[in-house]
């Protein structure tokens, strides 16, 4: 899977760390709260994604077994007298 820099999330957090890091790095103030703002959205973009490719191969896994099973059944019925 890709690192997700290539969303909006990504590219705000991106721009967000850079004028935060530009002014020093502070521990307070508008421009931490927005950094770690940002950094918390994309983090949480990342794991949503990663949900969906889990599930989404779950779901693709248990279709290709689901078929696999009605095709012995279909063969197993073809070979009876």
């Amino acid at each position: 899977m890709g690192s997700g820099v290539n969303t909006v999330e990504g590219y705000t957090a991106m721009h967000s760390f850079n004028i935060w890091s530009a002014l020093g790095k502070p521990t307070c103030g508008v421009e931490f709260d927005n950094m770690r703002r940002d950094k918390l959205r994309y983090k949480l973009s990342l794991k949503a994604k990663e949900r969906t490719a889990a599930n989404t191969f779950s779901d693709s896994l248990n279709d290709a077994l689901s078929n696999q099973g009605r095709l012995h059944h279909i063969n197993d019925g073809a070979n009876a007298p």
